[in-house]
């Protein structure tokens, strides 16, 4: 079940990434409002192990393109995660992202 991490859950996203989770029984879907105008996703599916990001990319937004465009223009972040790479972050270039992503700054928004 999609997890909205902090702030009042987005039904489009919940939508979209319930569908992702049903469609890759393994993966986790999280989200959150980071401001009025950004919206963060991180998708954990061990499906991505052994493809390179533009392959994993192509995947999830085979999904996230059926958001509204409202929704999806506010879209800033998306990481996506083999579960070793999440339990890991240091071993892969996302590492810092996915710690702002657990523990954001806070916005000037």
């Amino acid at each position: 079940m999609p997890r909205c991490l902090r702030n009042a859950p987005v039904p489009a996203i919940d939508e979209i990434l319930l569908q992702y989770e049903q469609e890759h029984p393994q993966s986790l879907g999280e989200y959150y409002r980071y401001n009025s105008a950004s919206i963060r996703i991180r998708i954990i599916d061990p499906q991505f192990d052994g493809l390179a990001e533009d392959d994993r990319e192509t995947i999830a937004y085979s999904y996230l393109d059926k958001l509204p465009d409202a929704i999806a223009g506010d879209i800033t972040l998306v990481l996506l995660f083999t579960p070793a790479e999440f339990e890991h972050p240091e071993t892969t270039i996302f590492g810092l992202a996915n710690l702002e992503f657990d523990d954001p700054r806070l916005s000037r928004l």
